[in-house]
């Protein structure tokens, strides 16, 4: 058709000067898919067959309880220690890695369930590979350490200070362990002060979710959940927290509505 026509290049020769009628120089880079949310993660395991309603609700509360993935703004960021652990589980049980093998799983799993198979030869079938698979992974699988550098020194023995994963989450630990034992928990400024006392209203996680409160804790013990802006509420000068996609509110009144815009800053 014409448009084909048009882009059907004209008989050249060898050596052939061409002229050059336009140069458009381009960039592209390959973006990685974007991080699950919750809803887009169960979508993928009902589209995979992996996992039933009842067991959804433990996948998630598991991954994020191990420290696994984060919450961050409604979507469930790898962090180091679950990269390292989805990285080893691959290269040693590359078979119940496999995407298909849970789905695969469940569907004999139901058929022992409704009498059409015996479940001795199922779990033969799984367990007699997996048993050396699991010997062979205790043998070469390395102990990895999950830490991650910082800028900060330690106050104590002037080391390097590293994030460490612990039971309840990361947390800063000096590089010197375990001849220096000097720990705190991360903090994440917000650049906003605490209401009650002036401090540092810093960013904290407990149980999979997040929170923010006061750097003076214990000794101040205010506490919000939703993230704090920088800007003062203006009606009360109050602290004003995010509610929603351009909207805040205040904690100290009733006030609710837009994000006042930022005062700009002083010029000298």
């Amino acid at each position: 058709d014409e448009d084909d026509r048009e882009r059907v290049l004209p008989r050249l020769t060898q050596g052939q000067p061409v002229d050059c009628t336009s140069l458009k120089p381009e960039q592209h880079f390959t973006q990685p898919p974007p991080a699950y949310t919750e809803a887009t993660l169960i979508k993928g395991l009902e589209e995979r067959g992996i996992g039933r309603p009842s067991t959804y609700a433990p996948i998630i509360s598991t991954l994020v309880d191990r420290h696994y993935v984060d919450r961050e703004r409604g979507r469930l960021k790898s962090t180091k220690l679950g990269q390292v652990v989805a990285d080893q589980l691959m290269n040693h049980f590359p078979d119940i890695m496999n995407l298909d093998f849970t789905a695969n799983m469940e569907e004999r799993l139901d058929e022992v369930a409704s009498g059409e198979m015996e479940w001795v030869p199922v779990l033969r079938d799984f367990y007699d590979p997996f048993e050396d698979a699991l010997e062979k992974a205790q043998e070469a699988m390395p102990r990895v350490r999950v830490v991650e550098e910082t800028d900060e020194i330690c106050d104590q023995c002037g080391r390097p200070m590293v994030i460490r994963q612990g039971r309840f989450g990361p947390f800063v630990s000096c590089s010197g362990f375990p001849e220096c034992r000097n720990a705190h928990p991360i903090m994440k400024k917000t650049n906003v002060q605490c209401p009650k006392c002036g401090g540092d209203l810093v960013e904290r996680k407990a149980k999979g979710r997040t929170f923010y409160g006061c750097s003076n804790y214990p000794e101040c013990n205010f506490t919000v959940s939703s993230r704090p802006l920088e800007q003062a509420c203006p009606e009360c000068g109050g602290l004003l927290v995010a509610a929603g996609r351009g909207q805040a509110r205040c904690t100290n009144c009733a006030y609710r509505g837009a994000v006042p815009e930022k005062e700009p800053a002083d010029v000298a």
